[in-house]
């Protein structure tokens, strides 16, 4: 592929070669939607859409499953379109979902006509299997395990850890949160600017003091005075490679809860976090009104339009209330068995 074919700059997985060994496949071609977009979308179909087909899968599919091969061990499996799907509707909703969806259908399609080796994971009715139920919470348990593995997790970046824990005590969707940058931090306050935020108004966050602690420091190859906060490119970018990651620290918490004898965790997902804080500030004494605007959630009906307090100090109190009780999970104190609740 010559660069000048990319302008998308996508890069997932290697050249297709069909005249390959099956054996060399599982090494020289471990993803395809690179290829599919360079030789079908623009080569072969012609497709006046093929920008838009790169760009969906630079942007949603690539931080998902862009690293799974399509042979061999740990190739793509339903289960990964599902959660990537879950994840594109969580943060960008169920029409991009569906979008993003037929493209892969397409392009599986395609591929699937082209090797008899490769196993199609999209099936009818993928949409309606998915084993996010969304509204799946963390329990004091799992939280604690969610820990320990964090600590304990190897093979990925430095900043993951960091990334992981800031979404449940920022409350913010995974995107929201790996593009955080220096320029959006005002001193205790994160604002995510309307053009990357879900309701396209500027959300601001007063960051408790264990949430501030997870913005870390000036990446060592970082130049001047703005980076991306969780990055593995010296600040230059934001990170990614969600899938890749999070596929680590289940390994990790597996390994943890089966040496104290206990059954794997039940699955999860990132944006579950958010879930979690907001759950948790609920159980902390937080007003319902408040923790809905700790979440960017827009209020409806006549107040939404006439309520234009800030309700910052309220805002702020709520992510410390919530830093409190998660601490309290972390390290219960003796004989107790399941916490409550916080005082307000």
């Amino acid at each position: 592929m010559e660069d000048g074919d990319n302008p998308e700059g996508l890069k997932i997985g290697g050249a297709f070669d069909p005249d390959a060994d099956p054996s060399d496949r599982e090494q020289k071609h471990p993803g395809l939607l690179d290829m599919f977009v360079d030789r079908y979308c623009r080569k072969e179909a012609k497709l006046k859409s093929a920008d838009q087909y790169a760009s969906t899968f630079r942007r949603l599919v690539a931080p998902d499953i862009g690293d799974l091969p399509v042979f061999g061990e740990g190739r793509l499996r339903r289960s990964h379109i599902v959660d990537m799907l879950d994840a594109i509707e969580d943060e960008s909703g169920p029409v991009m979902a569906d979008r993003t969806l037929a493209y892969l259908r397409k392009a599986f399609n395609w591929f699937q006509a082209r090797e008899e080796d490769f196993t199609n994971p999209i099936v009818k009715g993928i949409r309606q299997v998915g084993t996010n139920s969304r509204d799946r919470i963390l329990s004091d348990e799992e939280l604690r395990d969610l820990w320990a593995g964090l600590s304990t997790v190897e093979d990925v970046p430095d900043c993951y850890p960091r990334f992981v824990k800031s979404l449940l005590l920022t409350t913010t969707r995974r995107t929201e949160a790996a593009l955080m940058h220096s320029s959006e931090i005002d001193g205790a306050d994160w604002t995510i600017p309307a053009d990357r935020y879900k309701t396209g108004i500027d959300h601001l966050i007063p960051m408790s003091e264990a949430a501030r602690a997870l913005l870390g420091e000036k990446p060592a190859g970082a130049k001047g005075n703005s980076w991306f906060i969780f990055t593995t490119t010296d600040g230059a970018k934001g990170f990614s490679g969600f899938s890749k990651a999070k596929r680590e620290l289940d390994k990790t918490i597996a390994k943890i809860r089966s040496e104290a004898g206990r059954e794997p965790m039940p699955h999860w997902v990132l944006h579950d976090l958010r879930r979690t804080g907001r759950s948790l500030m609920s159980r902390a004494g937080v007003p319902a009104d408040h923790a809905e605007r700790c979440l960017g959630h827009v209020i409806g009906g006549v107040r939404g339009v006439y309520d234009r307090y800030a309700y910052l100090d309220e805002k702020r109190a709520a992510f410390e209330k919530l830093a409190d009780l998660l601490a309290l999970i972390l390290s219960p104190q003796p004989n107790a068995t399941e916490l409550r609740g916080a005082k307000p």
